[in-house]
């Protein structure tokens, strides 16, 4: 079972290992995160996955949530046609009714805060159940 929560630096310049890292498009994103699945499966054929997509960060109107709604937008598709893989999209979990970051969150609107963590936990916890047996 591989449990998978990853892209959301690369909507960021700059992250990383080195100032000059780019910033990826939602497309780009998307393809590594294919990429990664498809490596792991020719190491592991039959390993089964389950796909988080992006947490939503920023403010209600920014650029970067409409990125990351497309991102997961085609992470949502690529698993639906796939199989062995659950995709999970914790964004109205994470979020206020008006679309404003809930308590979940740190000061930076980016990591979870402990509170964030456990909500995260609880999501997880029927599908890693579900598929672990």
């Amino acid at each position: 079972m591989v449990v998978l929560q990853i892209g959301t630096n690369n909507l960021e310049a700059g992250l990383g290992l080195s100032s000059a890292t780019p910033r990826n498009s939602p497309m780009q994103i998307a393809e590594g995160v294919f990429a990664i699945i498809g490596t792991v499966r020719l190491r592991w054929p039959n390993v089964r996955f389950i796909l988080h997509g992006l947490f939503p960060r920023g403010s209600v109107n920014a650029t970067i949530r409409e990125e990351i709604l497309l991102v997961n937008s085609l992470l949502s598709t690529f698993c639906s046609q796939e199989g062995g893989i659950t995709y999970l999209d914790m964004t109205s979990t994470l979020l206020h009714a008006d679309g404003t970051l809930s308590n979940a969150y740190r000061d930076d609107h980016l990591h979870l805060s402990v509170a964030g963590y456990e909500v995260w936990a609880d999501f997880l916890r029927i599908p890693l159940i579900a598929q672990l047996g």
